[in-house]
C-alpha cells in the first residue's frame, strides 16, 4: 500500500497509508503552502478535512499543533484507513462534489429503488466502519428518512428533507454570497453578495472620483514641518493637512 509523509510537528516523518481506489492524494508541496498560508492560526484549532481520502491533512493539522481534527469520507476504505489511526470520520454519501463527474452531475441521487438500495447499503457499511455520523446530501425525503431509522449514528442533511437528525447548509448560500448556483435545497436568509457587490462598486467609485483616500483621517503624515524640511528641503515644504 501506498504510504503520505506528514511533513512537520510532533509526528513529522510518520506515513500514512493510502487506500487503494480513485483517492488522489495531495502532494507534500500543496501541504506546506497551505499550512504555511494558515500560519500560527492552526494552533488549538479545530480541524475539518472534508474528503479525506487518506486523511493526511488532518494528521498534518493535528501535528502542526490543532486541538483537534475530524474528516469527512464516503469510501468505506478510507474510513478505515483513516479510524486506524485514531481520526474520528463523518461518512458522507448521496452527492459527493469531488465525484460529481462520476454520478453524473450536480443531480438528485437515490431517486430509483436501485440507486436507494444502494446508498442504503453504503450508509449501514459507514456505520459498521466506525462513522461517528453520516452527512446525506440531496437524497430523495423518503430515502433521507429510512436511513436515518435504520442507522444508529446521526445523520445531517444538506438537501435531504427534514427527517434527518440534523441541518447543514454551506453558509456562503445561507449568506446569499452568489448567485450563480442555487439548489432547490438552499434557503437564503441574506443577500451579502448584493451588498458585497454594490459596496465595491461604491469603493471603485470613491477612487476614481478622488474621493478616497481622504488626506486627512485615511492617511499618514510626517511628525512635523521640521522633519519635512530634512526630507524636502526649505523651498519644497508642502503644509501640512489639518485634522478637525
Amino acid at each position: 500500500m501506498a504510504t503520505l509523509r506528514v511533513t512537520a510537528g510532533t509526528l513529522r516523518g510518520r506515513r500514512i497509508p493510502v487506500p487503494a481506489g480513485d483517492v488522489r492524494p495531495t502532494s507534500e508541496r500543496a501541504r506546506q503552502a497551505f499550512f504555511n498560508i494558515v500560519g500560527e492560526r492552526i494552533e488549538g484549532a479545530r480541524f475539518l478535512d472534508l474528503f479525506a481520502g487518506s486523511g493526511i491533512f488532518a494528521f498534518e493539522a493535528v501535528s502542526r499543533g490543532a486541538e483537534s481534527a475530524t474528516a469527512v469520507e464516503r469510501d468505506r476504505r478510507a474510513v478505515e484507513a483513516i479510524l486506524d489511526a485514531e481520526i474520528p470520520v463523518m461518512g458522507h454519501i448521496g452527492l459527493t462534489p469531488q465525484s460529481v463527474n462520476v454520478v453524473g452531475g450536480f443531480k438528485l441521487q437515490g431517486k430509483n429503488s436501485d440507486d436507494a438500495r444502494r446508498l442504503i447499503d453504503e450508509a449501514i457499511a459507514l456505520e459498521h466502519a466506525g462513522c461517528f455520523s453520516i452527512v446525506l446530501e440531496c437524497v430523495p425525503e423518503e430515502l433521507a428518512a429510512v436511513i436515518t431509522e435504520r442507522v444508529s449514528i446521526p445523520t445531517i442533511g444538506i438537501g435531504a428533507g427534514p427527517s434527518c437528525d440534523g441541518q447543514v447548509l454551506v453558509f456562503h448560500d445561507v449568506l446569499g454570497m452568489y448567485d450563480a448556483l442555487s439548489p432547490k435545497f438552499v434557503r437564503r436568509y441574506g443577500d451579502i453578495g448584493g451588498q458585497m457587490r454594490e459596496a465595491i462598486a461604491h469603493y471603485l467609485d470613491d477612487v476614481r472620483g478622488g474621493r478616497f483616500p481622504d488626506a486627512v483621517k485615511e492617511s499618514f503624515h510626517m511628525s512635523g514641518a521640521e522633519e519635512l524640511k530634512k526630507l524636502y528641503g526649505e523651498a519644497n515644504v508642502l503644509p501640512m493637512p489639518k485634522v478637525n
